[in-house]
């Protein structure tokens, strides 16, 4: 008797696994979205503390090339070179920015909402955080 009431708790419990593998990719699958959503012109603002936003113009490519513009009080005009991804439902962004007064490394962390992405930027070479509001461009 011992031995059929084992079997059957190894059979209740390899149901139970088969169904939480079943309903895993469903729930992964609402933790993404199409990156494809994303490919495009977008534009918007970016603002640091303590400064007036300032116009930013970017590009995110199908092949993960990003590129942009912005004109900040601080740094005059702006480009953006670098790449994009997705990860889950956070857009994450790498670039080189550059302007007159020279280049730095900086980073983005987005998220969708609706028809806005918006999040935080990084500039890693003055370690200074602002933050980034963007809508579908034209």
């Amino acid at each position: 008797m011992k031995g059929v009431i084992t079997g059957l708790r190894l059979f209740r419990a390899g149901w139970i696994l088969c169904a939480l593998f079943a309903v895993a990719p469903t729930t992964s699958a609402q933790e993404t979205f199409d990156a494809k959503q994303i490919v495009g012109k977008w534009v918007g603002t970016i603002q640091a503390v303590g400064l007036p936003p300032s116009p930013v113009e970017v590009e995110f490519k199908p092949d993960g090339a990003f590129e942009g513009q912005s004109r900040t009080a601080r740094f005059g005009p702006v480009s953006y070179a670098g790449r994009w991804k997705t990860e889950g439902t956070v857009i994450l962004v790498e670039y080189t920015a550059r302007s007159s007064q020279g280049s730095s490394e900086v980073a983005w962390t987005l998220e969708q909402d609706g028809k806005v992405l918006g999040g935080t930027g990084f500039n890693k070479t003055i370690q200074n955080p602002f933050g980034v509001s963007l809508a579908r461009g034209k």
